[in-house]
């Protein structure tokens, strides 16, 4: 059972999820000859205040 984590700064719609989640699978699915049923996708939001890069938060750039 492939297993996918996707962290990004929250503010998607569930259409882009719903878009992302199923690109994703076709993706794995041909990647490793898995069925669909079997792709797990597991989607992080994050606060920008909540996200460092450089030194700073995300929030501040």
């Amino acid at each position: 059972m492939p297993i996918v984590t996707i962290d990004l700064w929250e503010g998607r719609t569930i259409k882009q999820k719903r878009k992302l989640v199923n690109g994703v699978t076709d993706v794995v699915v041909k990647s490793v000859e898995c069925p669909e049923h079997a792709v797990h996708i597991i989607i992080n939001d994050h606060p920008k205040e909540n996200w460092g890069i450089g030194g700073t938060l995300a929030s501040e750039m």
